[in-house]
């Protein structure tokens, strides 16, 4: 006998025509989830579902024990949701990569065990990270970190924090002294970078590395943050908004816009903003996403309304 045979024989409820009582109305209530969770964002797939828009489903038509099957699994995302709900799936798909993904996701780890295989990969690894996001400093000819990416700069707070906790006005000088050539136009930058990545302690107001629990409420946070945002961006594109945003802040909506995937509302931003005020590089970055925002919604010139 096969392992899924034995597996189905284990968990699977056989049908009894005469003494079925399965009933469920149909599944009629909105959901709405983020794609920035730490299980949607540990790899990429074309066909991907965050795993938390599957749950209601499993919940409402099945109870727990219940065997899942998904025979077009793709990157396993009902597994996922089977698993966060006591259930048990199988699995399945055409394409070797979809079930070595699917495979990965659903497979119970020793989590100390991948803690230290992941320590291993980033020493392996470290020397091209150093290249990629490393210069030597002006001052002191020592190795520093490109701060002027927003991936440098969370590299280094990270590192920072990782030693010790520090108040945002512990940080303040060394973020002056560490960013001081960049010619910086967002003055809240280091505040937002904390605010998106970092854990702030209220008990101590210190900023530290978030533990796993924190970094999925601070992605439902995201979520919600992103949803009101959204909607002032899309009550200006409607004309509904009393005051008009400088280009500066229009190019910025444009950037959160295009970065979570809101690529219709970038392409008509862009119609909006005055570009000759930006200065150069953010006037290249702007530029291009828009191209790609239209790109992306099959727009070939102005961006339609939608």
């Amino acid at each position: 006998m096969s392992d899924l045979e034995d597996f189905i024989r284990q968990h699977a409820k056989p049908y009894d025509r005469v003494a079925d009582t399965y009933r469920r109305p149909p599944f009629a209530q909105p959901i709405k989830v983020g794609k920035n969770s730490p299980i949607y964002n540990a790899h990429s797939y074309h066909t991907k579902v965050p795993p938390e828009g599957i749950v209601p489903y499993i919940e409402h038509y099945t109870d727990p024990g219940d065997l899942i099957l998904d025979p077009f699994c793709g990157s396993g995302m009902t597994g996922v949701a089977a698993l966060m709900t006591g259930r048990h799936a199988i699995l399945n798909d055409l394409s070797p990569a979809a079930v070595h993904i699917a495979r990965n996701y659903c497979t119970p780890v020793d989590v100390d065990a991948l803690r230290r295989g992941f320590e291993r990969i980033k020493a392996a690894v470290k020397e091209e990270f150093d290249w990629l996001y490393g210069t030597t400093c002006d001052r002191c000819g020592g190795p520093a970190t490109i701060l002027a990416t927003d991936a440098g700069a969370i590299a280094w707070l990270t590192a920072v924090l990782g030693r010790e906790p520090q108040t945002t006005g512990d940080l303040i000088p060394r973020w002056q002294q560490e960013t001081a050539n960049l010619n910086q136009t967002d003055q809240g930058r280091l505040d937002r970078l904390l605010e998106q990545n970092f854990w702030l302690d209220k008990r101590t107001g210190r900023w530290r590395l978030p533990t796993a629990r924190e970094r999925e409420e601070m992605s439902a946070r995201a979520d919600l943050s992103t949803q009101v945002h959204l909607r002032v961006v899309r009550r200006f594109l409607a004309g509904q908004l009393e005051r008009r945003p400088d280009d500066r802040e229009l190019a910025a909506w444009l950037r959160f816009c295009y970065n979570r995937e809101f690529y219709a509302e970038a392409a008509r931003l862009f119609d909006h903003v005055n570009v000759d005020v930006l200065e150069p590089e953010e006037c290249r970055v702007v530029k291009r996403m828009a191209t790609a925002a239209r790109v992306r919604v099959g727009m070939t010139g102005h961006a339609a309304t939608t």
